[in-house]
């Protein structure tokens, strides 16, 4: 099995960790007795983690469409479009899940701080579902990736 077969399967694992850690978060910052404050954080971290293998397995798809049979120029700009939201997914989640982790070691739980990550968390998620959008329209509109009998 080809790293470019991975894709469509890793890449459901961060959208769904995005997603519970933005959701753990609001529960933190609304109910704070109601889970440690760390859970969303360590989530992020698992997410960031499988984000990079996404990224790895999406560039190997990119690689192999691009191969395999010319692709017109929409789908290149689809690819091309996919591809720089992927990379704002994985810079921002770096960024965010080292800052929280930093910031949370230097300055313990503040409510300031759980309000920016709330927000920063559903900025990533409005990028992974756009970008997920973009995946999802190569796929299904265009074909990409998709072997014919």
């Amino acid at each position: 099995m080809q790293l470019a077969e991975l894709h469509p399967a890793l890449t459901h694992f961060p959208i769904a960790l995005l997603m519970a850690a933005f959701f753990f978060q609001m529960i933190v910052f609304l109910k704070p007795k109601w889970m440690a404050p760390t859970v969303p954080l360590w989530i992020l971290g698992l997410s960031v983690t499988i984000t990079l293998f996404a990224i790895l397995s999406g560039e190997a798809a990119a690689d192999l469409a691009a191969s395999n049979a010319g692709v017109s120029q929409e789908v290149a700009d689809l690819i091309a479009s996919h591809e720089q939201f992927g990379n704002i997914t994985i810079w921002g989640s770096l960024i965010l899940f080292g800052g929280w982790f930093w910031l949370r070691l230097r300055y313990g739980d503040s409510r300031r701080l759980g309000i920016v990550t709330l927000v920063c968390l559903l900025f990533l998620m409005l990028v992974v579902f756009y970008s997920g959008n973009l995946g999802g329209s190569l796929v299904f509109d265009h074909g990409v990736g998709v072997k014919l009998p």
